[in-house]
C-alpha cells in the first residue's frame, strides 16, 4: 500500500498560489489591480474614511437618508475605478508610477472615479429641487444622470464581469424602445431624458443594494438578523424628532 506524500511548506505555498490564480481567473471580484504610492496610500485612507463614516452613521450620526446613500455610493463607486483595472491585461501588468499613470493607475481611471463620485453627490446636494424635476429634468440633471449611468455600467463590468451590465443594457433598451416589441411586451416607452434622471438611478442602486443584503441574510440567518436589526435601528433614529 502506497503511503501518501507528506505536505511540505513549499507544496502548501504552491497550492495557495494556484488557488489565488484560479480565483483571479474565474472570479472578477478578485482581480485587484496592483498599485504603488501615492495611489496605495490614497486608497487606504479612502477606505478608512468610509469605515469611519459608517461607524458614525451607525452609532450616533443622524443624516438624511439620501445623503447617507449618496456619500456611501460616492466612496464605493469611486474606489472601484482605483481598485479594479479596465482590462485583464492592465490588471496583470506591473504598476509603475508615471505622469500619465499616477500610482500605477491610468489618468482615465482617476477621471472616471472622480466623475462618478461627483455625479452621485450631485443627487443629495440638489435633492430638494431634484425631486420636483423628476418629469422635467434640466440640462445638469441629464448630464449628471448620463455620466452616472455610463460610469455605473463600467464599474459593474470591472468588479463583477459582463453578465450584469449586459442585463442592465437589455432592460434599458426595452424601456427605451418598447414600441417595437410585439404583443404583450409592447409599451409606450420612455424618452432618454427621463431614463437617465439621477433620482431614478439612485433609487435603482438602492434597490439593488437592499436586494443583495436580503440575499446575504437568507444565506446566513444570524447575519441576516443583525442586518435587519441594524436597519430597523437606523430607521428609528432617523424618524425620531430631535
Amino acid at each position: 500500500m502506497q503511503t501518501p506524500m507528506p505536505m511540505t511548506a513549499s507544496s502548501t505555498l504552491l497550492d495557495q498560489q494556484e488557488l489565488q490564480a484560479l480565483e483571479q481567473k474565474f472570479d472578477p471580484e478578485m482581480r485587484f489591480r496592483p498599485s504603488v504610492p501615492p495611489a496605495t496610500l490614497l486608497i487606504k485612507y479612502l477606505l478608512i474614511g468610509l469605515s469611519c463614516f459608517h461607524y458614525y452613521t451607525a452609532g450616533f450620526g443622524l443624516l438624511r437618508e439620501v445623503t447617507h446613500r449618496g456619500v456611501h455610493l460616492a466612496f464605493v463607486l469611486g474606489l472601484i475605478f482605483l481598485v479594479f483595472a479596465g482590462t485583464q491585461r492592465r490588471a496583470q501588468s506591473l504598476a509603475v508610477h508615471s505622469l500619465g499613470s499616477p500610482g500605477g493607475i491610468p489618468l482615465i481611471d482617476w477621471l472616471l472615479g472622480l466623475c462618478c463620485a461627483i455625479s452621485v453627490l450631485y443627487i443629495p446636494s440638489t435633492f430638494d429641487d431634484l425631486a420636483f424635476r423628476v418629469g422635467n429634468p434640466n440640462q445638469w440633471d441629464v448630464l449628471m444622470g448620463t455620466v452616472l449611468f455610463v460610469a455605473l455600467l463600467d464599474a459593474t463590468r470591472r468588479s463583477m464581469g459582463w453578465p450584469l451590465p449586459l442585463i442592465a443594457l437589455g432592460f434599458t433598451a426595452y424601456a427605451l424602445f418598447g414600441r417595437v416589441f410585439p404583443g404583450l411586451l409592447q409599451h409606450a416607452g420612455i424618452d432618454r431624458v427621463r431614463a437617465v434622471h439621477p433620482h431614478r438611478i439612485l433609487q435603482t442602486l438602492v434597490m439593488i443594494v437592499h436586494r443583495a443584503r436580503f440575499l446575504v441574510s437568507e444565506r446566513n440567518p444570524t447575519k441576516g438578523r443583525q442586518v435587519r436589526r441594524k436597519d430597523a435601528q437606523q430607521h428609528t433614529n432617523r424618524e425620531t424628532p430631535t
